[in-house]
């Protein structure tokens, strides 16, 4: 299985309909990371890109999971196969014998 880190533009001007779909495609998005499809997704401070890193077999592959999305039409995406991803493991707290 390959990562590809998929950046989306997103729109300058947002419409109602827009709006009225980011439930449904946050829905979308929760859904495919539990799958395991999307390991990561983030938004930028100041709204206007989203970043993920998807798992999939082939590019073609990341293409039809994009155009599934609720907002596809309003996306301007870039795809870029990863050599490798890693993340830091998440840790537990240190516990206090106290």
């Amino acid at each position: 299985m390959k990562q590809f880190l998929i950046d989306i533009q997103l729109p300058i001007n947002i419409s109602e309909n827009f709006i009225k779909q980011i439930p449904d495609q946050h829905e979308q998005i929760e859904q495919m990371m539990e799958s395991g499809v999307i390991r990561s997704y983030s938004l930028s401070a100041d709204r206007s890109r989203l970043s993920m890193v998807f798992n999939a077999d082939h590019s073609d592959k990341v293409q039809e999971i994009l155009q599934e999305f609720k907002l596809y039409e309003y996306f301007d995406t870039t795809v870029t196969e990863l050599f490798f991803y890693k993340e830091a493991p998440e840790q537990l707290p240190a516990i206090s014998l106290n």
